[in-house]
């Protein structure tokens, strides 16, 4: 819970070119964000990895699929083709109203802070092809 808090608080802190009378509070953000992306994002995958294969034996293949779909497909479909598109063309109305559609087309489809769950659902569609 303290790391949940913690971890969005120091990564502000630790970036480069913030106020350098920090520095001993720049070092430790530094040092502790370094620490926690060494691991976590590989903990996750290794978590849903452990519970895949139990997962695969009591749902059978086709039921794991449509699980593995309706659980992450559908919200990486939605979000990566309506919603985040979307926000990014409202911001940049609101932000840019200047710039012509070239320059920053209205629509893109983005995986944006979807990409774990993009590799979450590749790395099953794998093991599913694998078992």
């Amino acid at each position: 819970c303290i790391g949940i808090s913690l971890f969005p608080a120091t990564v502000g802190m630790g970036e480069p070119g913030s106020n350098d009378s920090l520095m001993v509070l720049q070092l430790i953000s530094r040092w502790f964000l370094t620490l926690n992306q060494s691991y976590f994002m590989a903990l996750f995958f290794f978590i849903s990895a452990y519970f895949s294969p139990s997962s695969l034996d009591r749902k059978g293949a086709w039921k794991f699929l449509e699980d593995k779909f309706w659980r992450l497909g559908v919200p990486l479909t939605v979000c990566s083709f309506l919603l985040y598109p979307a926000i990014n063309t409202a911001i940049t109305n609101i932000l840019q109203p200047e710039q012509r559609f070239w320059v920053n087309p209205p629509y893109v489809p983005s995986l944006d802070q979807l990409w774990f769950v993009f590799w979450l659902l590749l790395f099953n569609l794998v093991y599913l092809g694998c078992s």
